[in-house]
């Protein structure tokens, strides 16, 4: 399920949010630091285990995740109703 909200905010909000001439380019963007940290976490996430414990460890994951969740809501660009030149001026 953690890859439920990610992945839409990764490959869906990337494209409604960035003006129509740079909106390929910003997709990939938001999809290489995507890649980037499954990367990345792939060799931390089982150092972190060690370290902290599997439940101090899903604790954090789950705030990143809340924390992720306010910001994405605090700063989403509203673009339902609106053309994409009229979306893209923003």
């Amino acid at each position: 399920m953690m890859n439920a909200g990610p992945n839409s905010t990764t490959f869906l909000l990337s494209e409604e949010v960035f003006p129509t001439s740079i909106r390929a380019s910003g997709a990939g963007f938001a999809a290489a630091f995507a890649k980037a940290g499954a990367v990345f976490d792939t060799f931390a996430l089982p150092a972190l285990q060690k370290l902290l414990g599997a439940p101090t460890l899903l604790l954090l994951l789950s705030l990143s995740c809340l924390l992720a969740a306010i910001v994405t809501y605090l700063f989403l660009v509203e673009t339902k109703g609106r053309s994409l030149e009229a979306a893209s001026i923003e």
